[in-house]
């Protein structure tokens, strides 16, 4: 929040007050108790352009990468060069193309939403291909173009929604007034990305812009009415769903193509929300959480381990396995560790063995054995009838780097469970390696 040259603050008016440098220092600050530090006990953990501080190290995190906010520039290059033709893209170690006062890189990376974007164009002119009796992939080149573009800019609109709501918020605006407001911002915004889509691509404005704005609308409506279905996937595919049929229907009305409609309805009702609820796969859900965009793509390890479980309501597993790293500097198998963990939930006694896909939030070059180790909270679900089939999920956060390590698998073996054969149970161990190569 930029205030001019010897504001005072108004502890009647507001909680507290920042103000950042154009880089992200911290010029001012303060609070209603007469604090003058931003520090971890502000109201808000956030600051400059909604990121973390890491007050310690002087250092900001913003999702892929740390930036140093003294000299603007981050501590790792950008993995992407997005605009070849852009010779502050070569730049890989600044800040939106330095110029922060015009732009801002909430998110990291867009690009798993463009990603997204192309796949829905792709498919969605398919299917008209396939209605008109021409080939499928007919003009998939520039669907798939102009998808990733759509996908990219809703992904872009829906993390500015986000940063208006917390501001609003943050002053104390109520919540319904915050949701109008957004919802408003949300559907202007993609009736004008649909409607100059549709134009670029020599249909009308009129029909693109009224399937953007009914679609954005209409998912907005459909995740208000949503929110009490637990399931992630049904809440995906209703807010999607309903969005895109919105988006077809207003691009129909307004006499254009009611496929455009469809796809550019569920570009724009979509990728605020089945990206993160992982209705479009397990690892573009997982590459959304870690913006890393190579989790698209595979893990970067894989564990293999034998487990012995004994756990009538409260018991113990013990493990012994290896891990494969697939990518990093030290690619290759190591014997990665003796695991021991507690265990509670339903009855069980189970030996299996494991197949475990680990994705780590840090970038490629900081993968090695050593931050697949340590605490771990683990979530396993499956049947023990004699035979033992089961998936699970893990969880593991380095508390000093705020990094972390995701982990989904299969289990398979020899157990029994008294109930009903239904095994399902939460574990909390801890892994420890000395990392010593396979022999």
């Amino acid at each position: 929040m930029a205030k001019p040259e010897g504001w005072e603050f108004n502890p009647e008016a507001e909680a507290k007050e920042r103000q950042f440098g154009a880089w992200g220092t911290v010029d001012q600050f303060s609070d209603s108790s007469g604090g003058t530090a931003f520090a971890h006990t502000s109201l808000l953990g956030r600051g400059y352009t909604g990121h973390e501080h890491f007050f310690e190290v002087g250092l900001i995190h913003m999702n892929g990468r740390m930036y140093d906010a003294q000299v603007g520039r981050f501590l790792s290059p950008d993995n992407f060069i997005q605009d070849v033709l852009n010779t502050q893209n070569y730049n890989r170690y600044g800040y939106v193309m330095n110029s922060p006062l015009m732009y801002t890189d909430p998110s990291g990376e867009f690009l798993v939403a463009a990603l997204i974007g192309a796949a829905v164009g792709i498919l969605t002119n398919g299917i008209n291909n396939a209605i008109q009796g021409r080939p499928f992939f007919e003009g998939a080149g520039k669907s798939a173009l102009f998808g990733a573009i759509g996908g990219a800019a809703a992904f872009g609109i829906g993390q500015i929604a986000n940063n208006i709501s917390s501001s609003m918020i943050s002053n104390f605006v109520t919540v319904s007034a915050t949701k109008a407001v957004t919802a408003a911002f949300q559907v202007a915004s993609h009736a004008l990305l649909g409607g100059t889509l549709s134009a670029i691509q020599g249909g009308k404005f009129g029909a693109g812009a009224l399937a953007g704005g009914l679609s954005s609308l209409t998912g907005s409506a459909s995740g208000l009415a949503t929110q009490r279905v637990t399931s992630k996937v049904w809440k995906a595919v209703g807010v999607v769903g309903s969005g895109s049929i919105a988006g077809g229907i207003g691009s129909t009305l307004a006499g254009g193509n009611f496929w455009d409609g469809v796809r550019q309805g569920a570009i724009s009702s979509g990728l605020n929300h089945g990206v993160h609820s992982g209705a479009f796969g397990k690892n573009i859900a997982i590459a959304a959480i870690t913006q890393r965009v190579r989790h698209i793509f595979g893990p970067d390890a894989v564990a293999v381990s034998g487990n012995l479980i004994s756990a009538p309501v409260v018991g113990v597993k013990l493990e012994k396995g290896g891990i494969i790293l697939q990518r990093g500097p030290n690619k290759g198998g190591f014997e990665w560790f003796d695991g021991l963990a507690g265990v509670v939930g339903l009855p069980t006694i189970s030996g299996e063995v494991s197949v475990t896909e680990l994705f780590f939030s840090g970038s490629v070059n900081e993968i090695n054995f050593d931050v697949f180790t340590g605490s771990y909270h683990e979530l396993n679900f499956g049947g023990d009838v004699g035979i033992s089939i089961g998936v699970h999920g893990s969880i593991s956060i380095n508390s000093a780097t705020k990094q972390f390590v995701i982990g989904t698998g299969v289990n398979v073996g020899l157990g029994f469970s008294p109930v009903y054969g239904i095994d399902f149970n939460y574990q909390y161990g801890i892994m420890d390696t000395d990392g010593n190569p396979f022999r």
